[in-house]
């Protein structure tokens, strides 16, 4: 008798480092058979044999990553398939510097990122700590008062994943 390879097919969305992943099998097999076995292979050196149809996964570095799940049925038919698309795995890591221009009556702050995104950043927010905010990856700001500010610095990548620094100055 000839049974069927099961058809291997799963998901996992995008991730930020260090978060964990959820892969989800979608597999099927026409038959009277059943998948027994998932063999998940994260493209980080991690396999993972397991009887589970939801995993988790946390990746320790940044970078883009090919998931494959082997799928095992009780007649040990098999089949492999990489994941529908790869893995992205954000890195994000705000920073900013400043440069004071002192003028009688206030001080003028240059402020600029030196943020750090394995993918790519598209957002800059800022809080000057005066109750005012800016966006870009450079800004400029005006103080008038003599104090000690909080300046924070909010970064969005590409992949959606978010980080932030607060500086007194």
């Amino acid at each position: 008798r000839i049974y069927p390879n099961p058809i291997a097919a799963f998901t996992a969305p995008p991730v930020c480092l260090s978060s964990p992943i959820s892969f989800t099998d979608n597999s099927s097999i026409n038959s009277t058979d059943t998948i027994s076995n998932w063999y998940w292979n994260f493209g980080d050196g991690t396999i993972l044999p397991t009887t589970l149809t939801t995993v988790y996964h946390t990746y320790t570095s940044p970078g883009v990553y090919i998931p494959y799940l082997t799928v095992q049925s009780t007649f040990g038919c098999q089949n492999t398939l990489p994941g529908p698309d790869t893995v992205r795995i954000e890195k994000l890591q705000a920073g900013f510097s400043e440069l004071q221009q002192k003028i009688c009556g206030s001080t003028t702050l240059l402020l600029t990122d030196t943020s750090y995104s394995y993918f790519g950043i598209n957002n800059y927010q800022w809080n000057f700590g005066d109750g005012t905010t800016g966006n870009g990856n450079t800004v400029s700001h005006v103080y008038t008062t003599t104090g000690t500010y909080n300046i924070q610095l909010i970064i969005t990548g590409i992949s959606g994943c978010i980080d932030t620094i607060v500086k007194p100055i």
